[in-house]
């Protein structure tokens, strides 16, 4: 029976590239059929790749993939055993996309990601690119060797003070559509109006772009960011986004219900809208603070509260910048 090549790719189109490449060796015409729509197939997706800075050329058994594209860290495995093997995989990675890919930004680990785009033919497809310092290595990351969505960069909190008083230093060419920052710490009194002066101009580097992921706020720190947000001479030239994630430091429950205290006394004198929400299992709590300014401004305070396993905790604070109706 005949079977018009429109229908069979209609049929192909809804499957894997996996479940693709077997229906390629049922026949030429459905081979002819999948190789004339070959840049239609869906890529094969797996999780994460790793680059531990380790040159393959000399241990290629350093650079990691997983062997499925499950979660599952048991699943890992090596991504080739010797030259031959990772050649043929390298070349396979065109047809790839990963969630995450992971890199120790030094020239060995470089020189391994420049081996596998070599080889492939492409740069690296993945959603998010985890790294840390020192940027004058990005370049060659992102014009030659990844095509990468999102960019998530760790610091120490050293390091990030002295990107503060120099926020040049965080300029990257040829950015991706969302980067962020991450911090365990939070900047002290000596280094908070550096913070600040860097929060106001946000627009340097894109204000709507960039995202600050901090692990701590002490009450000093959220004080002078609400007023930094109420006296700066021009809120759209401010970074859009910082946000707090408690959990992944060692900020305990005490000083976090200390700060969420200090928060809602302090917002009362300047609050114009306040919403709570509870919802879930665990009986989250979502308070939500809006500070209006009369040039139409906003900033949006929002503290995630578990009542279930954290002593009714904060275990997160994201402020907003934004322009209100």
């Amino acid at each position: 029976m005949f079977i018009p090549s429109e229908v069979l790719w209609d049929v192909f189109a809804q499957l894997s590239r996996d479940e693709v490449e077997k229906c390629q060796l049922v026949s030429l015409p459905w081979n002819s059929v999948i190789n004339y729509h070959a840049k239609e197939i869906p890529l094969r997706k797996f999780y994460r790749l790793l680059f531990n800075g380790v040159n393959w050329r000399l241990d290629p058994a350093k650079l990691e993939a997983p062997t499925s594209s499950t979660r599952e860290w048991k699943n890992f495995g090596k991504f080739a055993e010797n030259e031959e093997e990772f050649d043929q995989r390298a070349k396979s990675l065109k047809f790839c996309i990963f969630e995450e890919v992971n890199i120790a930004m030094n020239n060995d680990a470089l020189n391994a990601m420049k081996g596998l785009a070599d080889k492939s033919g492409e740069r690296i497809k993945t959603m998010l690119l985890r790294t840390k310092q020192p940027f004058y290595l990005y370049r060659r990351v992102f014009e030659d060797y990844v095509l990468v969505d999102e960019l998530a960069v760790n610091f120490e909190l050293k390091e990030m003070v002295s990107l503060f008083r120099n926020p040049r230093l965080l300029e990257i060419p040829n950015p991706p559509y969302k980067i962020r920052f991450e911090c365990h710490g939070f900047p002290g009194s000596e280094s908070i109006d550096a913070f600040l002066r860097f929060f106001e101009r946000g627009e340097t580097l894109g204000a709507n772009r960039y995202t600050w992921y901090f692990g701590k706020l002490t009450e000093k720190g959220f004080r002078r960011i609400l007023e930094s947000f109420l006296h700066v001479p021009d809120p759209k030239r401010m970074l859009r986004n910082i946000k707090f994630d408690f959990l992944f430091s060692d900020f305990d429950k005490l000083s976090r219900i200390a700060l969420a205290d200090q928060a809602r006394d302090l917002l009362s004198r300047h609050v114009t809208s306040y919403t709570t929400d509870i919802e879930g299992e665990d009986l989250s709590q979502t308070t939500t603070y809006e500070v209006r300014r009369k040039d139409g401004w906003m900033l949006k305070i929002i503290f995630l509260t578990s009542w279930k396993n954290h002593l009714n905790a904060p275990i997160s604070a994201e402020f907003i910048v934004e322009k209100f109706d």
